[in-house]
């Protein structure tokens, strides 16, 4: 349920409860701004794209034990490797920016830029698997809306997929 409701001070506040029954609020000086506002947030919610604002400044690092202690059906030299990969590579460049900052642009030139550094690409391809910032991590922790392709192919699967 949402509402906008005008306060002593002349400012509007518009109101709504997430999926789990938590209230979010803002203030806005026009009324037409708080309706924007809440029709916006009202529609991401029913068509499944909301995030959680708080959970949306969740990063990269924060989510990386997290999403590391998820995969549990690793061996333990899987489990070292990616522990390996996460400290030596992701975390280094991904560790403090936010999961909702993290683009297909961006983790496409890091991984670029690691083949330049001399990697190959199953090694890269690899590093990308072992990143708690691809879209499927972040879609199924709520930090991202879900979207029918949850995972970025690197350019050499994709090559791989398409038979060449």
């Amino acid at each position: 349920m949402a509402s906008i409701a005008r306060r002593p001070d002349g400012t509007y506040r518009p109101r709504y409860r997430d999926e789990h029954g938590k209230e979010h609020a803002r203030h806005f000086k026009r009324k037409v701004d708080a309706q924007r506002w809440l029709d916006e947030v009202t529609t991401a919610v029913q068509t499944g794209t909301y995030v959680d604002p708080k959970r949306a400044r969740t990063t990269v690092g924060e989510l990386a034990d997290v999403w590391l202690a998820g995969k549990i059906n690793l061996k333990p030299t899987s489990r070292a490797r990616y522990a390996d990969v996460l400290k030596t590579h992701v975390l280094p460049r991904w560790g403090n920016v936010a999961l909702i900052r993290v683009t297909h642009g961006d983790v496409q030139a890091w991984l670029s830029e690691l083949s330049d550094r001399g990697w190959p690409g199953p090694r890269s391809a690899r590093r990308r698997a072992s990143c708690p910032a691809s879209s499927g991590s972040r879609c199924a922790t709520g930090v991202w809306p879900s979207t029918p392709r949850s995972a970025w192919p690197c350019p050499r699967c994709r090559r791989s997929a398409a038979g060449t």
